[in-house]
């Protein structure tokens, strides 16, 4: 419908476009230029029909017989007759004969009449009639259907007096035969309204749609972000708007939560039924075949098959019948893609691309500002820990040190002996020497942590598919591992993985440092391999498991309970000095699982090979996570 409501606007008449004003000089040049009366008749709305629309009287531009045959006050009901006729024309050419655009027919009287339809966009709107023209196999039957006026199927058709039928008999003769160019012109006036209609609704169009994406250009950011919930508010705000809008089914919306990830999870949506965010898929950008860089490929609609192919993961089915993907970006580290459900009426998707699109660009733009300034917060609050953790054990060192460099100097100030002045002395310098290593240690292992004091507490808790974090953590490593002669390996089983109530941030940097000790300790040409583990009892429905296998140095039976203390590393003298390290990667990733409730293990089973003539391991590192945290 035509309307400003019922996007995308389709046309379906013509006086819903053109005023009556314009439409009048139109058909006054095209009944001048045609030398005969043009009539207009509009498509319906709400029926498959026609309506009058004509906005100048055409009665004097009538050919003789036409003229007098619809004279009420000669012939009466002749008018009404001839209209019905034109009627029925057009809704048979409305409805049965779209695809022919020029046709031309004899009338209910038998006068030859040829109509055209008027399209805009390919949307049939009105159609023209023009002609009165003689038949060509002569006036004969016209004759005789005028001695039936009055009877049978024109008996609504009557001759108010006898002179009627005699006048009407010798106008029929009079009647000329069709100009040879006749349809070229009656397709010229039909192509030149098409063309001011669709310049018309295009300008209206652009008003309308313009005027909506106004509003959400207008919305008003949030003053301040706390968690991601507030940013799923304002993002189903304003899906919601744009289901309206847009008149679709469903728009679900996919965003990355961490800097610079490709797999995308469903932020928010709009129209499913309520609780089924949760339980939807995830988007990866790469299977979409977008690019990291790119906001959007330069021909949208061509390539919607391969960018739907980025909905991956167990939930697909409650958007397959998507119809349309738009990605946007902020930057290099942000990308949303706006997925729209099936749409009221079907549209074209080449014509209306630009305008889908650029809503995906100003909501993108929006909620991914947001989702930065949040992450920007989370880092802000993480330094501030660091300087007072930093701060406090500054404090808590300098005391010592301080202390044990004045007793050095109370001795310089005493009598006694040079050898023992020189031996305490030096005693009390290098515990200070060695405090001030201590020291340096602390304040680099502070700087390099992500987990300062962590407490339950601490976490800042949402729901969030693992399906994601896993296969963005994993992407993210891919570049690495290969440098180093790894290759990452992500089982199709990942995709499968449940949402959990997490500390995404934290979470991240945990799952992370599994996988960084997995590319450093393994040996090179050998796979890392990510997967979802097994679940084994009813009860582990509740907990996902995540594993991450790699092949390198046993690990002892006695030494698992180590390998997760601060500072631990089970190296020594070479190996050491060649893989860099704090001993604090695994200490962390535990301390951040076992905050929301789960647990990590490892394994190490012995490899069916050999690197350099000693047995390789399989070391399996696997965290159990609970769906749902306890409040």
């Amino acid at each position: 419908m035509f309307h400003p409501a019922y996007w995308p606007f389709t046309p379906e008449r013509l006086s819903a476009i053109l005023d009556p004003e314009t439409l009048a000089v139109i058909q006054t040049g095209s009944v001048a230029r045609m030398g005969a009366a043009l009539s207009i008749l509009d498509a319906n709305a709400t029926a498959p029909g026609a309506e009058r629309v004509d906005p100048i009287d055409l009665s004097s531009r009538f050919a003789p017989f036409c003229a007098l045959l619809r004279n009420e006050e000669r012939v009466r009901g002749g008018n009404r007759a001839c209209e019905q006729c034109d009627a029925d024309i057009a809704r048979k050419a409305l409805s049965q004969e779209r695809h022919l655009a020029y046709k031309p027919y004899t009338c209910h009287i038998g006068v030859l009449d040829a109509r055209h339809i008027v399209t805009v966009h390919g949307h049939p709107v009105a159609v023209l009639f023009a002609g009165q023209f003689r038949p060509e196999g002569g006036v004969e039957a016209i004759q005789r259907n005028v001695a039936l006026l009055g009877s049978g199927r024109y008996k609504e058709i009557i001759p108010l007096d006898e002179s009627v039928r005699r006048d009407l008999h010798l106008r029929a003769a009079e009647l000329q035969p069709k100009p040879p160019d006749f349809e070229r012109r009656l397709q010229r006036e039909a192509e030149y309204i098409s063309r001011l209609a669709e310049a018309q609704f295009d300008s209206i169009k652009t008003r309308w749609e313009q005027a909506f994406l106004d509003r959400l250009r207008s919305t008003r950011p949030l003053d301040q972000v706390d968690d991601i919930q507030q940013v799923r508010t304002l993002a189903v705000t304003l899906l919601e708007q744009l289901r309206s809008f847009c008149r679709c089914d469903y728009v679900v919306f996919f965003a990355n939560v961490q800097e610079n990830e490709t797999v995308l999870i469903p932020l928010a949506q709009a129209g499913l039924p309520a609780g089924s965010t949760e339980r939807l898929p995830h988007f990866n950008w790469k299977k979409a075949g977008l690019l990291e860089d790119a906001q959007r490929p330069p021909r949208l609609a061509q390539t919607q098959a391969t960018l739907l192919r980025g909905i991956r993961g167990d939930g697909r089915a409650l958007i397959e019948q998507a119809r349309f993907a738009a990605p946007a970006t902020l930057g290099k580290l942000y990308r949303s893609v706006l997925i729209f459900g099936p749409f009221a009426e079907e549209i074209d998707l080449v014509k209306e691309q630009h305008f889908l699109a650029e809503t995906s660009r100003i909501i993108g733009w929006l909620l991914l500002s947001e989702l930065q300034l949040l992450n920007l917060q989370k880092q802000r609050d993480l330094s501030e820990n660091r300087v007072r953790l930093l701060t406090h054990q500054l404090r808590t060192a300098i005391t010592p040190i301080a202390t044990h460099v004045g007793a050095a100097r109370l001795l310089q100030s005493k009598v006694l002996t040079q050898d023992q002045a020189t031996r305490m002395i030096a005693n009390y310098l290098n515990i200070a020497q060695e405090m001030c290593i201590s020291l340096g240690r602390a304040a680099d292992m502070t700087l390099n942590s992500h987990v300062v004091l962590l407490e339950r507490d601490d976490l800042k808790l949402e729901p969030y598919p693992l399906s994601v974090l896993v296969a963005n953590c994993a992407g993210g490593f891919e570049q690495r591992a290969g440098e180093r002669q790894r290759r990452i390996m992500v089982d199709d089983n990942v995709e499968l993985l449940p949402t959990a109530e997490i500390d995404v941030a934290r979470f991240t940097i945990a799952f992370s440092n599994l996988i960084e000790n997995a590319i450093k300790y393994s040996y090179p040409g050998t796979r890392i391999v990510i997967r979802a583990g097994d679940r084994q009892n009813r009860l582990d429905l509740d907990y996902a498991v995540i594993e991450v296998q790699d092949d390198g140095d046993d690990i002892p039976a006695d030494q698992v309970e180590r390998v997760f203390e601060a500072g631990t590393r089970l190296l020594t003298g070479v190996k050491m000095r060649q893989i860099p390290g704090s001993g604090l990667g695994l200490w962390e990733a535990r301390a951040v699982v076992e905050a929301h409730g789960g647990r990590i293990t490892v394994r190490s089973v012995p490899a069916s090979f050999f690197y350099r003539q000693k047995r390789a391991y399989r070391v399996t590192f696997a965290i159990r996570i609970p769906l749902q945290q306890n409040q």
